[in-house]
């Protein structure tokens, strides 16, 4: 590969993490594969995290620096999708790190396979006394190539279908061809993956540990619950039910999509209940019985009166 050539673009937006950003960024500009350009995407921090990211695209060519109004991690990689120029692009949470070959191993990986993702493995490294803890090592697929509908029906049989965009290796063009963008809510990985899987992309499974994962206090899945949190777990009811409707011919993934949705609906109550009660509260609350009543075979009276006490 010559050097001039951009065969990755990996996107790493970032708001106030002036204590890892670094970490991060050297992750990727010392990987053991020439070629890769790098998206630093500034949230509007405040904490110092920004003169990081200028130093760093100052001494380096292939780092681009932009910055954005605060307005959420899913617009800064939107962003990322529009202005990438590698055939294959990665997200790489702020926070967080790769081995040194993981972008060689991936884009190996994917161009042997001709796949339009590749998903691997990451280990979690806890730096809290927090008792949230995701085991993204043990994937057990019954064959390592899979087309997106059948690696969602195993993952979601087995209750490991693991959503976090860091897990996976996306072949631009693909992203590009779905039109598909991440929504400017929190959990937005969880309704991207689902609906790039239901567009049914070739996915290759690649049995290697690539990437660490931080757990740390005031991570989005640790700090305490509010109303964003709320509007993002219904986002992700509604919309994984509109993906439920999408499943034709396929009986077995409809019936693993059902009781997706309504571990869904179980998330956004025990977060409805954690929220302290103000006006947005009742209003996604009003919205949500309403959603759940104008599907009656779907959803259990007891899901239902759960949510009415909650």
């Amino acid at each position: 590969m010559e050097k001039s050539e951009i065969e990755i673009s990996v996107v790493i937006p970032f708001y106030n993490e002036k204590a890892y950003l670094k970490e991060a960024i050297e992750s990727v500009l010392y990987q053991t594969i020439e070629g890769i350009e790098i998206i630093l995407i500034d949230d509007g921090s405040t904490d110092g995290s920004a003169q990081i990211a200028r130093y760093y695209a100052k001494a380096n060519s292939n780092i681009i620096y932009i910055r954005q109004d605060n307005s959420g991690q899913g617009i800064a990689r939107n962003k990322g999708i529009e202005i990438s120029r590698g055939r294959y692009i990665y997200f790489l949470d702020s926070d967080d790190f790769l081995e040194p070959d993981a972008m060689e191993q991936c884009y190996i990986h994917a161009r042997n396979s001709k796949s339009d993702i590749v998903t691997f493995n990451s280990k979690v490294n806890k730096y809290d006394s927090s008792e949230f803890m995701m085991d993204y090592s043990n994937r057990n697929f019954s064959r390592e190539d899979m087309t997106g509908k059948e690696y969602l029906h195993e993952s979601l049989k087995d209750d490991k279908f693991y959503v976090p965009v860091w897990l996976y290796f996306y072949d631009l063009s693909f992203l590009r061809k779905c039109k598909l963008q991440f929504k400017p809510v929190v959990f937005e990985d969880k309704i991207f993956t689902m609906q790039i899987c239901v567009e049914n992309p070739k996915i290759a499974y690649l049995n290697r540990t690539l990437h660490c994962r931080r757990i740390r206090e005031l991570s989005t899945m640790t700090k305490k619950k509010n109303i964003k949190h709320l509007e993002g777990a219904y986002m992700n009811v509604v919309t994984s039910y509109e993906e439920y409707l999408k499943i034709k011919n396929d009986n077995l993934l409809k019936v693993e999509m059902l009781k997706f949705v309504r571990r869904n609906i179980n998330i956004f109550i025990g977060i409805l209940r954690s929220v302290e009660n103000n006006t947005q509260k009742k209003k996604f609350k009003k919205k949500s019985y309403k959603f759940l009543l104008s599907h009656p075979k779907l959803f259990s009276l007891k899901q239902i009166i759960k949510l009415r006490m909650a």
